[in-house]
Protein backbone atom coordinates (compact mmCIF):
# COMPACT_ATOMS: atom_id res chain seq x y z
CA UNK A 1 0.00 0.00 0.00
CA UNK A 2 2.54 2.35 0.99
CA UNK A 3 4.81 1.40 -2.35
CA UNK A 4 1.18 2.19 -4.25
CA UNK A 5 0.99 5.51 -2.26
CA UNK A 6 4.41 6.94 -3.13
CA UNK A 7 4.04 5.78 -7.17
CA UNK A 8 0.25 7.66 -6.82
CA UNK A 9 2.07 10.78 -5.83
CA UNK A 10 4.72 10.95 -8.42
CA UNK A 11 2.30 10.44 -10.86
CA UNK A 12 0.00 13.18 -9.73
CA UNK A 13 2.82 15.74 -9.13
CA UNK A 14 3.88 14.91 -12.81
CA UNK A 15 0.66 15.34 -14.13
CA UNK A 16 -0.14 18.55 -11.99
CA UNK A 17 3.36 20.30 -13.14
CA UNK A 18 2.52 18.87 -17.03
CA UNK A 19 -0.75 20.65 -16.87
CA UNK A 20 0.54 24.00 -15.52
CA UNK A 21 3.51 24.00 -17.99
CA UNK A 22 0.82 23.56 -20.96
CA UNK A 23 -1.62 26.43 -19.55
CA UNK A 24 1.85 29.12 -19.01
CA UNK A 25 2.84 27.55 -22.86
CA UNK A 26 -0.85 28.54 -24.07
CA UNK A 27 -1.28 31.69 -22.07
CA UNK A 28 -1.93 35.15 -23.79
CA UNK A 29 0.87 37.52 -22.88
CA UNK A 30 -0.60 41.10 -24.18
CA UNK A 31 2.92 42.25 -24.38
CA UNK A 32 3.96 40.09 -27.11
CA UNK A 33 0.65 40.62 -29.00
CA UNK A 34 1.29 44.76 -28.40
CA UNK A 35 4.95 44.15 -30.04
CA UNK A 36 3.88 41.92 -33.00
CA UNK A 37 1.13 44.30 -34.19
CA UNK A 38 3.31 47.47 -33.46
CA UNK A 39 5.82 45.48 -35.71
CA UNK A 40 3.50 45.00 -38.29
CA UNK A 41 2.06 48.88 -37.99
CA UNK A 42 5.49 50.39 -38.39
CA UNK A 43 6.20 48.38 -41.38
CA UNK A 44 3.37 49.51 -42.55
CA UNK A 45 3.27 53.40 -41.99
CA UNK A 46 6.90 53.78 -43.22
CA UNK A 47 6.17 51.98 -46.61
CA UNK A 48 2.77 54.56 -47.10
CA UNK A 49 2.89 56.55 -49.92
CA UNK A 50 1.14 59.49 -51.54
CA UNK A 51 -1.33 57.81 -54.33
CA UNK A 52 -3.74 59.61 -56.24
CA UNK A 53 -6.86 57.50 -55.97
CA UNK A 54 -5.85 55.75 -52.39
CA UNK A 55 -5.64 58.88 -50.17
CA UNK A 56 -4.28 58.60 -46.58
CA UNK A 57 -7.48 58.80 -44.26
CA UNK A 58 -7.04 59.15 -40.65
CA UNK A 59 -9.56 59.36 -37.82
CA UNK A 60 -9.30 58.72 -34.10
CA UNK A 61 -10.03 54.83 -34.30
CA UNK A 62 -9.22 53.80 -38.28
CA UNK A 63 -6.58 54.69 -40.48
CA UNK A 64 -6.14 53.83 -44.42
CA UNK A 65 -3.04 54.82 -46.64
CA UNK A 66 -1.57 53.40 -49.87
CA UNK A 67 1.00 50.90 -49.86
CA UNK A 68 3.01 48.22 -51.63
CA UNK A 69 1.01 44.87 -50.94
CA UNK A 70 1.16 41.35 -52.45
CA UNK A 71 -1.69 40.55 -54.66
CA UNK A 72 -3.16 36.92 -55.23
CA UNK A 73 -5.29 37.92 -58.28
CA UNK A 74 -1.92 39.50 -59.71
CA UNK A 75 0.51 36.89 -58.08
CA UNK A 76 2.78 39.93 -57.57
CA UNK A 77 3.16 43.35 -54.96
CA UNK A 78 1.69 46.09 -56.61
CA UNK A 79 -0.18 49.24 -54.88
CA UNK A 80 -2.86 48.75 -52.49
CA UNK A 81 -4.68 49.89 -49.76
CA UNK A 82 -3.84 49.12 -45.70
CA UNK A 83 -6.64 49.82 -43.01
CA UNK A 84 -6.58 49.36 -39.40
CA UNK A 85 -9.89 49.55 -37.55
CA UNK A 86 -10.71 49.57 -33.69
CA UNK A 87 -14.57 48.23 -32.77
CA UNK A 88 -14.81 49.61 -29.62
CA UNK A 89 -17.56 46.99 -28.57
CA UNK A 90 -15.74 43.64 -29.64
CA UNK A 91 -12.19 45.56 -28.23
CA UNK A 92 -10.56 44.20 -31.00
CA UNK A 93 -8.09 46.09 -33.81
CA UNK A 94 -7.98 44.96 -37.07
CA UNK A 95 -6.14 45.21 -40.13
CA UNK A 96 -7.56 44.28 -44.16
CA UNK A 97 -4.69 44.93 -47.23
CA UNK A 98 -7.02 45.05 -50.17
CA UNK A 99 -4.99 45.83 -53.52
CA UNK A 100 -5.41 48.04 -56.07
CA UNK A 101 -8.23 47.11 -58.07
CA UNK A 102 -10.02 45.56 -54.83
CA UNK A 103 -9.89 48.93 -53.48
CA UNK A 104 -10.66 50.59 -56.66
CA UNK A 105 -14.14 48.10 -57.04
CA UNK A 106 -14.72 48.48 -53.58
CA UNK A 107 -14.86 44.75 -52.82
CA UNK A 108 -14.23 43.83 -49.34
CA UNK A 109 -11.56 41.32 -47.46
CA UNK A 110 -11.30 39.56 -44.50
CA UNK A 111 -9.75 41.54 -42.02
CA UNK A 112 -6.75 39.97 -39.69
CA UNK A 113 -7.70 40.71 -35.94
CA UNK A 114 -3.94 41.68 -34.75
CA UNK A 115 -5.75 42.44 -30.77
CA UNK A 116 -8.39 41.82 -28.50
CA UNK A 117 -9.03 42.81 -25.23
CA UNK A 118 -8.30 46.47 -26.25
CA UNK A 119 -10.10 48.83 -24.13
CA UNK A 120 -8.83 52.12 -25.78
CA UNK A 121 -7.42 52.55 -28.72
CA UNK A 122 -6.04 56.39 -30.61
CA UNK A 123 -4.36 57.43 -33.47
CA UNK A 124 -2.53 60.74 -33.66
CA UNK A 125 -1.50 62.54 -36.82
CA UNK A 126 1.92 64.85 -36.93
CA UNK A 127 1.57 67.91 -38.91
CA UNK A 128 2.90 71.49 -39.31
CA UNK A 129 0.31 74.15 -39.09
CA UNK A 130 0.91 76.66 -41.52
CA UNK A 131 -1.50 79.55 -39.71
CA UNK A 132 0.00 78.71 -36.18
CA UNK A 133 3.40 77.95 -37.58
CA UNK A 134 3.78 75.47 -35.60
CA UNK A 135 3.90 71.64 -35.39
CA UNK A 136 1.01 70.15 -34.20
CA UNK A 137 -0.78 66.80 -32.93
CA UNK A 138 -4.97 66.33 -34.48
CA UNK A 139 -7.08 63.61 -33.68
CA UNK A 140 -7.84 63.33 -37.16
CA UNK A 141 -5.91 63.94 -40.85
CA UNK A 142 -7.77 66.27 -42.76
CA UNK A 143 -4.69 67.29 -44.62
CA UNK A 144 -3.89 66.13 -48.21
CA UNK A 145 -0.79 63.82 -48.51
CA UNK A 146 0.25 62.16 -45.78
CA UNK A 147 1.09 63.65 -42.21
CA UNK A 148 4.74 63.74 -40.55
CA UNK A 149 4.36 60.52 -38.07
CA UNK A 150 1.27 58.53 -36.62
CA UNK A 151 1.04 58.38 -32.97
CA UNK A 152 -0.97 54.99 -31.60
CA UNK A 153 -1.50 54.76 -27.62
CA UNK A 154 -3.37 51.14 -26.69
CA UNK A 155 -5.07 50.64 -23.49
CA UNK A 156 -5.24 46.73 -23.03
CA UNK A 157 -7.12 45.09 -20.44
CA UNK A 158 -4.73 42.01 -18.70
CA UNK A 159 -5.65 38.74 -17.01
CA UNK A 160 -6.24 40.58 -13.83
CA UNK A 161 -8.32 43.20 -15.59
CA UNK A 162 -6.13 46.25 -14.80
CA UNK A 163 -5.54 48.39 -17.49
CA UNK A 164 -1.64 49.00 -19.37
CA UNK A 165 -0.94 51.72 -21.61
CA UNK A 166 1.48 51.09 -24.99
CA UNK A 167 2.31 53.76 -27.57
CA UNK A 168 4.25 54.04 -30.14
CA UNK A 169 5.14 57.10 -32.71
CA UNK A 170 6.30 56.44 -35.71
CA UNK A 171 7.54 58.84 -38.56
CA UNK A 172 6.54 58.81 -42.21
CA UNK A 173 9.83 59.33 -44.37
CA UNK A 174 7.34 60.78 -47.31
CA UNK A 175 5.09 62.85 -44.77
CA UNK A 176 4.00 66.15 -44.90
Amino acid sequence: MAMLAVVSLAIYTMFSNSVKIWQRIHMSIPVEDVDIFFEKFTSDIKNSMKFKTIGFSGKEESLGFAAPVYSARMDKRTVGEIRYTFNPYSGKVKREIRDYSQAYLGEEKAAQELLTSVKEFKIRYYTYDVEKKEYIWQNEWQGEGLPLAVKVEIEIKNDNEQAEIYARTVSIPVGG
